[in-house]
């Protein structure tokens, strides 16, 4: 008896290390990286298969605006080229250069999938009464763009869409043809390597530039001056049965890394304050995690689409109220 209620025990400890060890970075997903800009401020991934295939996936795809993609204008398009963005697309790649004194980002979009580019750019083009599509033609490739935009789009292949400002579309096909392919910067690699949940989505960025590109966008960034000490961030959510969030940022020092911990920790007592009458809102807000170790700060939760639910729905009648 003692024996078996030992190995449960064992078994019970093994399956919680698994659940939380940090998912390895896949080849596939560095041979994408790679292809990146490295000198950009941001890059991340969506795994679209993931999301949709999760027990939070109708929330998620509500709340974040994908009821787009149910217009008559989508369904055209549908029925004409037999694509089907939500079904037929696994995957997003993308990379962003900020400029916040312009409030400017330049970004450089991969997606994969099971397209037909040919159906596509006939329905683009049967649809253009301006005649604004132009292609041209790069290396092997055929590269669209409208008249007198820097931003272009390419199907380099039945599987993939790149689309952003030309130079960077244009250095990404030059690196996919290279015969030595590239490798990822050690500066990206310190950023994702540590994300626990690199299979679902994630966003790494460089601080400097993002913070001067909020700055311009939101006076809340002026308030929150815990923020200025952070070099870098990144976090990613995983989607199953729940959902699942890890994020980091790395301080300057870990004086500062402290001071940015005990902020967060008390931006989470105050909303507790606000609903310190509500016994099971406290209870989901406490399973937030914040924690520092030398330079990193870290926060991760997970919560079920029922609690998170319940969020939402009291941040709406808060927002309401006030």
């Amino acid at each position: 008896m003692k024996i078996r209620l030992l190995s449960f025990s064992l078994l019970i400890l093994f399956s919680a290390c698994v659940q939380d060890r940090v998912e390895p970075l896949s080849a596939d997903m560095q041979q994408q990286l790679a292809l990146l800009p490295p000198e950009a401020d941001l890059l991340g991934y969506i795994n679209l298969e993931q999301i949709k295939q999760s027990a939070i996936s109708k929330m998620f795809m509500d709340s974040t605006g994908w009821r787009m993609f149910r217009t008559d204008e989508f369904e055209e398009f549908k029925a004409a080229t037999g694509f089907d963005f939500q079904k037929d697309t696994k995957s997003i790649y993308f990379a962003a250069g900020l400029d916040g004194e312009k409030k400017k980002m330049n970004g450089l979009f991969i997606a994969t999938g099971n397209f037909n580019p040919e159906k596509i750019i006939a329905f683009i083009t049967s649809h253009d009464e301006g005649k604004k599509l132009v292609e041209e033609s790069y290396q092997n490739d055929k590269i669209y763009r409208l008249s007198e935009e820097q931003v272009l789009f390419c199907f380099p292949d039945q599987n993939t869409l790149v689309a952003g400002k030309e130079a960077a579309v244009k250095s990404w096909l030059d690196k996919r043809m290279q015969s030595v392919k590239p490798g990822i910067s050690s500066e990206w690699l310190q950023r994702i390597e540590p994300l626990k949940y690199k299979n679902g989505a994630w966003v790494a960025m460089t601080m400097e530039k993002f913070r001067a590109f909020l700055e311009k966008e939101t006076p809340m960034v002026n308030k929150f001056q815990g923020i200025k000490n952070v070099k870098n961030g990144s976090c990613c959510i995983d989607f199953s049965d729940r959902l699942s969030f890890y994020g980091q940022g790395e301080c300057t020092d870990p004086e500062k890394a402290t001071l940015f911990r005990d902020a967060l920790k008390g931006l989470l007592a105050s909303v507790k304050l606000a609903v310190s009458e509500e016994r099971e809102m406290v209870d989901i807000i406490n399973k937030v995690e914040v924690e520092s170790k030398n330079e990193r700060v870290t926060v991760q939760f997970k919560m079920t689409a029922d609690e998170i639910e319940k969020l939402v729905q009291k941040r709406k009648s808060y927002t309401k109220s006030s």
